[in-house]
C-alpha cells in the first residue's frame, strides 16, 4: 500500500434508497433526462478535448453549458499517446475548445472560463445549476474544494456527478483521492447516490445529490 494513501469512510446504506447502476457514463447521462428538468443548466469542470461536453450538450440540449478548465493541455508536448501539437493544430487548448464549439459560443448556450475550477465554481454561486460534472483535480484537497464549490452553484435538485471514481490510476501510477472525498462530501452533506457508472477500466462515475 502507497504511504500516501487513506481508506475512504465507507458510506451506510440509507445512502442508496433507489440508486441506479449503468454500462457508463453516456448512459448515466441519458438516464438523468427524466430526472433534470427540460434544457437543464449545466457546468463540466475539466473538459479534456471537449468530446463529452459535445456528448452533454446533444444529449440534454442544455439552456446554459459552463466549460470551466485551466486550459494549459497544449502545454504538454505529448497527450494520449499524441502530440499536442498534432492534436491542437498549433492553437492553445482553450482556442481550440472555443473553435470546436463556436456556434454554441455564438448563440450563447455555451460559456467558457479559464481559471482555478473552484474559484470559478464559486463565482456562479447561488446560479441553480442543475448538473455539476467535476473531472478537474483528482487528489483530495482538490476534489474537495470542488465539491464545496459546487454546492453553492446547485439547484435544490440539482444533481453533482463526479468522474474517475476510483482509488488509483495504474496507467500514470497515481493515487486518487476521488473516493474519498466524495465518501466525505456525501456524509458531511447529507447527500444520496443517485447512479454509479461502471467503465472498463473502473474509471467510474457516481451521481449524487441531496437527501429529501
Amino acid at each position: 500500500m502507497k504511504a500516501d494513501f487513506q481508506p475512504p469512510a465507507p458510506l451506510d446504506p440509507k445512502r442508496f434508497p433507489a440508486t441506479r447502476i449503468f454500462s457508463d457514463r453516456n448512459e448515466m447521462i441519458r438516464g438523468l433526462l427524466s430526472r433534470l428538468p427540460p434544457r437543464p443548466r449545466v457546468i463540466e469542470v475539466g473538459i479534456g478535448l471537449g468530446d463529452f461536453s459535445a456528448f452533454i450538450l446533444d444529449t440534454l440540449s442544455p439552456s446554459q453549458f459552463v466549460a470551466i478548465d485551466l486550459f494549459r493541455m497544449h502545454e504538454l508536448e505529448w497527450l494520449w499517446g499524441r502530440r499536442t501539437t498534432e492534436i491542437f493544430s498549433g492553437l492553445t487548448h482553450e482556442q481550440f475548445f472555443r473553435n470546436r464549439f463556436s456556434s454554441q459560443i455564438d448563440r450563447g448556450q455555451v460559456k467558457v472560463l479559464s481559471g482555478t475550477s473552484w474559484d470559478l465554481l464559486a463565482s456562479l454561486a447561488d446560479s441553480a445549476f442543475d448538473l455539476v460534472y467535476v473531472d478537474a483535480g483528482h487528489d483530495f484537497a482538490s476534489v474537495m474544494k470542488d465539491l464545496e464549490a459546487s454546492l453553492g452553484c446547485l439547484a435544490p435538485k440539482g444533481v453533482i456527478v463526479a468522474n474517475d471514481y476510483t482509488l488509483y490510476d495504474p496507467y500514470l501510477d497515481v493515487v486518487y483521492g476521488v473516493v474519498q472525498a466524495v465518501n466525505r462530501f456525501v456524509l458531511d452533506r447529507d447527500f444520496i447516490v443517485e447512479g454509479f457508472a461502471l467503465e472498463p477500466n473502473m474509471f467510474c462515475d457516481i451521481a449524487i445529490s441531496r437527501r429529501t
